[in-house]
């Protein structure tokens, strides 16, 4: 078996998996990951047809829009990191950002049409429109927020700290923050929300997995 630097996976099916953005639940079969040294592929749930769809190194984090038919990536290049937009097939891309600082994740909106990401270096969540128009600081001052997560149905963001023992979550429209967990066994490398049992699941670089 080939090892793989994989460093995100996004699954497009009906179980809730960490990048899994919202109304892409729906669309069943396709999953996407990145190799840090290889780019943005695309399969066949079963692991058939392979396709490296976004030859490119350092994508760290990515993003669907299934209704719109869009994926969102960001990559390392040199001091800073770049925010992509392209089609499902990683056809016509477009940058949209390329001064952003240290970036954790990147997340979208289907309600609202708002691409999501985190800025450790700068300590804030950044929110563009999914053109990358409007760019507004959209939470500032939180301590290095790392992994994102947009839960569609109850409107909020939640995020994990880069080095804190936390998960935390917002309100979309910028209201009622606050702590979901707190004094975590660790520090959580990546988290998944499940909006049916309204449980939320967490990694931790060690190999546990938590509930």
């Amino acid at each position: 078996m080939a090892r793989v630097l994989c460093w995100s996976l996004l699954l497009l099916s009906a179980a809730p998996v960490r990048l899994l953005a919202g109304e892409a639940a729906d669309l069943l079969g396709v999953m996407y990951w990145t190799d840090r040294t290889k780019g943005l592929y695309r399969a066949a749930r079963d692991g058939s047809e392979i396709e490296l769809i976004v030859p490119r190194r350092f994508i760290d984090s990515i993003a669907v829009d299934r209704k719109g038919g869009k994926l969102y990536w960001t990559a390392i290049n040199g001091r800073f990191t770049q925010l992509w937009q392209g089609n499902l097939d990683g056809s016509e891309q477009i940058m949209l950002a390329d001064d952003l600082k240290w970036v954790g994740d990147v997340a979208f909106d289907p309600v609202d049409k708002h691409v999501y990401v985190s800025s450790i270096a700068e300590a804030k969540v950044i929110r563009f429109n999914a053109d990358g128009t409007e760019r507004t600081d959209f939470l500032v001052g939180i301590h290095k927020p790392s992994r994102l997560y947009v839960d569609v149905k109850q409107r909020k963001l939640y995020w994990a700290g880069h080095d804190q023992r936390r998960i935390d979550s917002i309100k979309l429209d910028g209201s009622d923050r606050q702590a979901v967990l707190e004094n975590l066994p660790g520090v959580s490398f990546a988290f998944v929300i499940d909006p049916v049992e309204r449980k939320i699941y967490w990694s931790f670089p060690r190999g546990a997995i938590y509930r």
